[in-house]
């Protein structure tokens, strides 16, 4: 099961990047989809009913809220006096519909605590595959997470990228200007800080332990 999970960040977006396009004519892709508070109004403007919407939907438009009532998504309306954020909830229903696999856009971007609390909602829900794709012009950059046993390879020549832990990993990179080798990654060292892929088929880091965050 894959997931689609839109946050409000995504409003402040140019929704004439290639790779907003790209992710709206691929909706048939995505098993379910879910807007996070005000990241219903990316589905508004595509004239797109997500499966769920979720949140305490403070920062949501009345008119997109309207619209949404008259069609059949779901809603996971909770108080705004509480002690988790939109996206943990959102990242809930994925636990409950039995997702494997979810893309985040909308959640890069914007106050630093809620930031700091976006990755940590990565790491400590049980969903296989997060990734977080940077939706505003001027912030582009992804966000994967990869836990212990798996890999992931980042191609292109010349692309940066930082391995960063918040819990501690155990860390091998291959085809990089800066291998690794089983290395122990303290929480937020800067030792995986700005690599750069150097191998025609990608760079390859392998989690050994632990959880890490690749941004690319």
């Amino acid at each position: 099961m894959k997931a689609l999970v839109v946050c409000a960040l995504v409003a402040e977006a140019d929704q004439s990047s290639h790779d907003d396009h790209d992710i709206c004519s691929n909706l048939a892709d995505f098993d379910i989809t879910i807007a996070v508070d005000a990241g219903a109004q990316w589905f508004f403007s595509h004239g797109v009913v997500p499966d769920f919407v979720v949140g305490d939907f403070d920062s949501i438009d009345p008119n997109v809220l309207s619209w949404l009532k008259l069609r059949s998504a779901q809603f996971r309306l909770v108080s705004s006096d509480k002690d988790f954020s939109d996206l943990e909830l959102a990242l809930c229903v994925c636990e409950e519909q039995g997702v494997q696999s979810a893309m985040i856009m909308g959640a890069v971007g914007g106050r630093l605590d809620h930031q700091l609390c976006v990755l940590g909602a990565l790491c400590n829900s049980s969903v296989t595959t997060v990734t977080l794709m940077g939706s505003a012009k001027n912030d582009q950059q992804t966000v994967r997470l990869v836990r212990a046993e798996q890999q992931y390879a980042i191609l292109g020549i010349g692309t940066t990228f930082s391995a960063i832990s918040l819990q501690g990993a155990n860390i091998s990179i291959a085809g990089a200007r800066w291998p690794l080798n089983q290395v122990q990654l303290e929480p937020l060292s800067a030792h995986g800080l700005s690599n750069e892929v150097t191998s025609p088929v990608g760079a390859t880091v392998t989690i050994h332990h632990g959880t890490a965050l690749l941004i690319f």
